[in-house]
């Protein structure tokens, strides 16, 4: 039974973290001060239960927040806010978002190439694409997408930003050009999810 609490706090504190816009250091302060009432409160198996399960929590969120990517060199989201075009080669790796006036696309980046800053070379990293809804995109398609390559917008109540970040997303391409490169690699259980979710969305449509 103790497993069970431990573990559904630990998935608790996973989740936790991915709607909440708390930094590592605030997850790794609140595991400490749970710890330390754990052993305040030792001799009161109530209450140190009780701080342990706060402590896994706590711990699961801390390691979700270590786990989210970080903007160095080798990530496509330091070479945005540039100010100059780039182009990007990926894979779609969701289903396409599609809208009345757009389609978002989330892909994982293998290059990318800014001619103005003479950087050509493989990368890491996700971005979201918003392109025109006139064309059909697929999951596991690769593209070329050419662009401005921006943070998203952390203005107002919602934070985009931040949204975009808890699904491991630092960078967009707000007005993307597409060129399709034909299919890659797809996980045939996700490919069949999505074929089936788009034929159910289909025919719920009036």
């Amino acid at each position: 039974m103790l497993l069970v609490w431990v573990g559904s706090a630990w998935l608790l504190g996973l989740i936790l973290a991915s709607i909440t816009p708390l930094k590592l250091w605030q997850w790794s302060a609140l595991v400490a001060s749970a710890a330390c009432a754990a052993i305040i409160f030792r001799k009161d198996r109530r209450f140190c239960s009780l701080f342990i399960l706060l402590c896994t929590l706590f711990l699961g969120a801390a390691r979700w927040a270590s786990a989210l990517p970080k903007a160095d060199r080798e990530h496509v989201a330091y070479y945005a806010d540039t100010a100059f075009e780039v182009q990007i080669t990926g894979r779609i790796i969701t289903d396409p978002d599609v809208r009345d006036r757009q389609t978002l696309l989330k892909l994982e980046v293998e290059r990318i190439w800014v001619p103005d800053l003479g950087v050509q070379k493989p990368i890491a990293g996700s971005i979201l694409i918003a392109t025109s809804p006139l064309k059909t995109y697929r999951y596991g398609e690769r593209l070329r997408a050419t662009g401005l390559l921006v943070t998203p917008p952390a203005e107002g109540d919602f934070s985009y930003r931040d949204y975009l970040a808890r699904q491991g997303i630092l960078a967009w391409m707000p007005d993307a050009h597409i060129r399709s490169l034909g299919m890659g690699k797809v996980n045939p259980l996700l490919e069949m999810l999505f074929d089936l979710r788009r034929v159910a969305f289909d025919e719920v449509k009036p």
